[in-house]
């Protein structure tokens, strides 16, 4: 039986939502080369996003469709939203030590200090995503 969900609960999912959305948007824009959006970068910069390797591109995809996945998961309150965090979380993880650590130019020669937080940032998010969601799982607030 499902027990009733807290406030927090529908507070966390409208933030998975938006990170979710945000992710899909920022992925969708930069895979279709998109002219505006991209011409918010410097131009290293999209040169880096428009030729990133194939497993970074890969890994980068099925994160964010699976933390898109996980998000609308949890709208329905179904627990398969801990397996596609997780998922999406792994994925992301090889795409960030990718791009930071195997790439020539390596994520931070092109973006910099900033560009470490936001990629780091970004691992620890989808971590927490899908440890509140094993959190829920185990309360029984999603079955």
């Amino acid at each position: 039986m499902r027990n009733p969900a807290p406030n927090a609960y529908w507070f966390i999912t409208l933030l998975a939502v938006l990170w979710a959305s945000f992710g899909a948007v920022d992925y969708v824009l930069t895979q279709y080369k998109n002219v505006w959006y991209l011409s918010h970068f410097p131009q290293d910069q999209i040169a880096y996003y428009t030729n990133m390797p194939l497993v970074s591109q890969v890994a980068w995809g099925v994160a964010v469709w699976s933390v898109v996945l996980g998000a609308i998961l949890l709208i329905l309150r179904d627990d398969k939203a801990v397996l596609s965090f997780a998922v999406g979380f792994i994925a992301y993880f090889i795409a960030v030590v990718w791009l930071a650590y195997v790439t020539d130019p390596s994520f931070y020669t092109v973006s910099g200090p900033i560009g470490a937080v936001i990629l780091w940032g970004s691992v620890a998010i989808n971590l927490g995503l899908w440890i509140v969601s094993r959190g829920y799982r185990k309360s029984g607030v999603i079955d």
